[in-house]
């Protein structure tokens, strides 16, 4: 009788566990862990920002999930902190960026390329922007950061054009009137980073980091350059390869959360640039739970903003 007891129970609990894992199949939620070297090394909740760019294949096996434009609001669930919630290798045209060409055949009339173009150099899998009679462009995803973020992408120019610059749009407004960014310009020799806030309707646009633009140890030439800014609360740092290039704090534009890539010029000719491998992490896990974090519904769609202004 106990034989048969214990064979009952074993059987409920078969039927439960396939239960559960057919509804979690079907909430799309996977259960996964982390590798025993990775679970040893760091802990839950535990926040290094520094090391980021130390292990990138460690932190990609760590935290599987990459999420790209969802429309709905999404939980899931984050091992350690800061938390990877949007992740994109340009591999997949639908993922939320802004694509358009506005190329004529006639030279007077070409304005910009951006999206998945491929480029000069054919690598369709990054995202490309050209630029030719029009002056300066931000390309934005639809998408709102967390109120506190980091976000990082690798870039490189294709184009020899004199003071072209490119790099990271961040705490923008909903209408892109309004942005910090962090950018590098490349003159065929040599490269400078700036810290730049932006006011388009004033026309306002102060650099937070002295010196303007200046020297910030750049790989050369057309090499690829990693970019990240890390804002939290009225703190901003900005790291170049992985090295530390300003820190300040700015409260002006606290509480816009659209983010995007910036590719301007200051010169007669056309400029071109690639990026690849952007990514969004959430620094902070959501009030009332060490592990949750959501990427919610901005309500916003991809947009391409050009202006003209010095």
């Amino acid at each position: 009788m106990q034989h048969k007891t214990s064979l009952k129970t074993a059987f409920r609990l078969l039927l439960g566990m396939t239960f559960l894992l057919v509804v979690l199949s079907s909430l799309g939620i996977g259960l996964s862990a982390p590798s025993p070297s990775a679970a040893l090394e760091v802990s839950e909740g535990a926040i290094d920002l520094e090391k980021l760019n130390d292990s990138p294949q460690e932190i990609r096996d760590l935290q599987a999930t990459h999420l790209v434009y969802f429309p709905l609001i999404f939980h899931d669930f984050c091992p350690q902190w800061p938390c990877l919630i949007f992740s994109d290798d340009f591999s997949d045209q639908s993922s939320g960026w802004p694509h358009e060409r506005r190329w004529s055949d006639k030279e007077q009339d070409r304005e910009y390329i951006i999206g998945y173009w491929g480029g000069p150099w054919d690598e369709p899998e990054k995202y490309f922007m050209r630029i030719a009679h029009t002056r300066r462009v931000v390309a934005s995803p639809g998408l709102h950061a967390p109120t506190d973020y980091i976000i990082e992408a690798d870039m490189q120019f294709c184009d020899n054009a004199y003071l072209a610059s490119a790099g990271l749009v961040f705490g923008a407004s909903d209408d892109l009137r309004k942005f910090y960014m962090f950018s590098l310009a490349f003159n065929n020799k040599d490269h400078w980073c700036a810290v730049r806030k932006y006011d388009l309707d004033t026309g306002d646009s102060p650099y937070l980091r002295p010196g303007g633009w200046s020297s910030c140890g750049a790989n050369p030439n057309y090499a690829v350059n990693h970019l990240k800014v890390e804002r939290v609360g009225t703190s901003i740092k900005v790291y170049l390869n992985g090295n530390p290039i300003w820190e300040g704090t700015d409260d002006s534009y606290v509480g816009e959360l659209r983010v995007g890539f910036i590719h301007d010029k200051y010169e007669i000719g056309y400029t071109g640039v690639y990026f690849d491998d952007f990514k969004l992490w959430k620094v902070h896990p959501d009030s009332g739970s060490a592990t949750e974090y959501s990427l919610e519904k901005s309500g916003l769609e991809p947009m391409i903003l050009t202006w003209d202004e010095e």
